[in-house]
Parts: C-alpha cells; sequence; structure tokens
C-alpha cells in the first residue's frame, strides 16, 4: 500500500509542476565557482537561489540595479 501510495503522490506532483511551472536552465563552465557564488549570495539574502534570481531579474528589468558604464566594466576586468 505504502509503494502506491508513494507512486500516486509521485504522480500527482509531476503533474501539477508541468502545468503550474516554467523551467529556464543555466549552464556554465565549472571550475569558475559560479554555483557556488549563486548559493551563497542567495544565502546572504535568505532567500533560495530560484527565488534570488527572479528577484535578481525583476529589479533589473524595473530599474533597481545598478549598471556600470562601459569604462567602470572594463577597469574590474
Amino acid at each position: 500500500m505504502a509503494k502506491y501510495y508513494k507512486e500516486t503522490m509521485n504522480k500527482a506532483s509531476l503533474r501539477y509542476k508541468k502545468k503550474n511551472t516554467e523551467q529556464i536552465n543555466i549552464s556554465f563552465q565549472t571550475g569558475q565557482g559560479i554555483k557556488e557564488m549563486f548559493q551563497e549570495q542567495a544565502e546572504k539574502s535568505g532567500m533560495s537561489v530560484n527565488r534570488y534570481v527572479i528577484e535578481l531579474v525583476r529589479a533589473d528589468a524595473e530599474g533597481r540595479l545598478i549598471h556600470l558604464p562601459e569604462k567602470e566594466k572594463e577597469d574590474q576586468s
């Protein structure tokens, strides 16, 4: 009975996720610490990585992020 219950709940969860969520996959080269950087920054902000990325994009779209002029970006490289 427990096995049937688990399978049924898993199927229901997958149906819900498919109907109510969307995904975007982000790829980057290994060894650069990018994944860890996302995780650390999200944790510092008290958010999941998913919520952190959503909030960053939302802030950018609403003009709440500070964008460095091209000269300053080059100097930081």
